[in-house]
């Protein structure tokens, strides 16, 4: 059985209980589940420089775990992939799909 350490800690006049995997984002101003970079970009087939980009243009949320590694709010992550526009893929991916499955462009 998984034991979870929890801290809790007064900013402000806020309490915040933080467990491992978990943080207060200031922003959304809840409780979420902190993602490392590596995480969220394999959770949505991307790249982690398409992650970095989103957190440092603010898309995405950046929260200090109680290590101070810096991670994603999963909230924030999640929105900002369902709000996203669907990016188009190149012809040479589409011709390399398309001989694969035997046909030809």
């Amino acid at each position: 059985m998984k034991t979870e350490k929890a801290r809790a800690s007064s900013d402000l006049g806020k309490i915040c209980i933080r467990r491992s995997g978990t943080a207060l984002c200031p922003l959304c101003d809840k409780v979420v589940d902190l993602l490392t970079f590596e995480s969220a970009a394999e959770v949505f087939k991307t790249d982690i420089q398409d992650v970095e980009y989103l957190a440092k243009s603010g898309a995405v949320h950046r929260v200090h775990n109680r290590k101070g590694m810096v991670m994603v709010c999963s909230i924030s992550l999640f929105e900002c992939f369902e709000q996203r526009r669907t990016r188009l893929l190149d012809s040479h991916f589409a011709e390399e799909m398309l001989r694969s499955v035997g046909k030809s462009f």
